[in-house]
């Protein structure tokens, strides 16, 4: 390299560090509530598009610094509690702040807006006032057609795409499909309802498991085990055991501990739900038919596989502009699983596609500068175990305690795998972004 070009390439460092010293000194001295009051709406925001404690407190922390303001957060899936010293112009200056939040559902549309106007805010294109109307923007309902095609195609998608990975027939995709429109419809009626929303899912596994009795009896022999377990993919909290899993492991215990037991509350539900579906369809006579079930074709899994992808591009509510790219993060996940589980068994499986996609979501964040979740929440959600949960406790709930408790061996396995391998693809290459 000549003289010359080190030169050049020296003059264009120290140009951008006083670039970067200027835009930190600019927000620097715009008042601290502003500042501060942006750092509470974005950590709101953040929530409630379904951040981890662990990946929020980093998220914080650099914007905290950015906004020259000392940051200490504590966040759980119900709460955050703030407290910001200004370091800034008004050096000292304190704010603390308490509030009180419902859990936040996967929304990945609003995490990538949240995250550009963090981006823009940090970097001096937006004032911090200009930053929380930008928030405000986005806080704004979706319309309501929006909602119901979201949450009622998502539901019917991934019950359809589920029901066929598992290899089941047509008769049995069908049903599957039919009580994902059914349990979409319920969710928008009934969810906001203070009434019913303890005992939503419970409902849910009743009436599933009372329909798929009702047709083991009048259509035709099916897998009444995987077909009820398609018809219910959608209620199963598989990714949140896997997210709580990962705060344990990252020293989050609060927040993994709650997480953690509101999954099983959700599991134990689910199983008591459809065990009471089950003994109700029995006393009312509703006996499967006796005969073969149908087997599917070699390449009804394959389908499944598309189209569960693309329902959870949807029930992510996924951009326009990402939807390619959480299709192909569930199908890397999942190939990556297949792949792994036939070189050295099903947990080296979920291991290594737990590692793959979170190394790739890592790179996609540190070199675009968006949020590694949109290819990471995707890709690992055909790997989580929130389906081997529920069959544990519907078999002990059912009184077969002894494979319950295989099952639930195997459940342990798989979210260790899960975890290590999310734990250790962001230790080998780090996110620039902490989402």
């Amino acid at each position: 390299m000549s003289l010359r070009t080190r030169f050049s390439t020296a003059r264009r460092k120290l140009e951008r560090k006083q670039a970067a010293k200027e835009v930190v000194q600019k927000i620097a001295n715009q008042q601290f509530h502003s500042r501060a009051e942006f750092l509470s709406v974005l950590s709101k925001q953040l929530h409630e598009a379904g951040t981890t404690a662990a990946r929020l407190e980093n998220a914080l922390a650099t914007v905290g610094r950015k906004l020259s303001i000392d940051v200490a957060v504590w966040s759980s899936p119900t709460a955050i509690m703030l407290s910001m010293t200004d370091t800034g112009s008004d050096a000292g200056e304190k704010d603390v702040r308490l509030l009180r939040l419902n859990p936040g559902d996967i929304n990945l549309r609003m995490l990538a807006d949240v995250d550009e106007v963090a981006e823009n805010v940090i970097r001096g294109k937006l004032e911090v006032d200009s930053g929380l109307k930008a928030l405000a923007q986005l806080q704004l309902p979706a319309s309501k057609a929006r909602v119901r095609l979201e949450t009622i195609g998502g539901f019917l998608l991934a019950n359809f795409g589920v029901a066929a990975l598992l290899g089941l027939g047509w008769i049995e995709i069908s049903i599957a499909a039919g009580m994902g429109l059914l349990l979409g419809v319920l969710h928008l009626a009934l969810a906001d309802r203070r009434r019913f929303s303890g005992g939503l899912d419970a409902m849910c596994a009743i009436v599933a498991a009372f329909v798929v009795a009702a047709a083991d009896h009048w259509i035709a022999p099916i897998n009444t085990k995987s077909t009820l377990l398609a018809s219910l993919i959608v209620l199963v909290p598989g990714l949140s055991i896997t997210s709580a899993a990962v705060e344990l492991a990252t020293q989050h215990l609060v927040s993994g501990t709650a997480r953690m037991a509101g999954a099983f509350t959700t599991l134990l539900k689910l199983s008591f739900g459809a065990f009471v579906g089950s003994e109700v369809a029995a006393i009312a006579g509703l006996t499967g038919l006796k005969g073969v079930v149908a087997v599917a074709p070699s390449w009804i899994p394959w389908l499944g596989l598309l189209v569960s992808a693309c329902s959870f591009a949807v029930m992510f509510k996924a951009k326009a502009r990402d939807v390619p790219l959480a299709i192909f993060a569930a199908i890397l996940g999942y190939t990556c699983t297949r792949w792994g589980g036939q070189w050295y068994g099903a947990e080296f499986g979920v291991f290594f596609a737990g590692l793959v996609v979170t190394l790739c979501a890592n790179f996609y964040a540190r070199f675009f500068r968006r949020p590694g979740a949109l290819i990471r929440l995707p890709g690992i959600i055909l790997l989580v175990p929130g389906s081997i949960g529920f069959k544990s406790l519907f078999s002990v709930v059912g009184g077969d305690v002894g494979s319950g408790l295989e099952t639930a061996v195997a459940l342990l396995l798989s979210v260790v795998s899960l975890s290590a391998g999310l734990l250790l693809a962001s230790t080998l290459l780090a996110p620039r972004h902490s989402l």
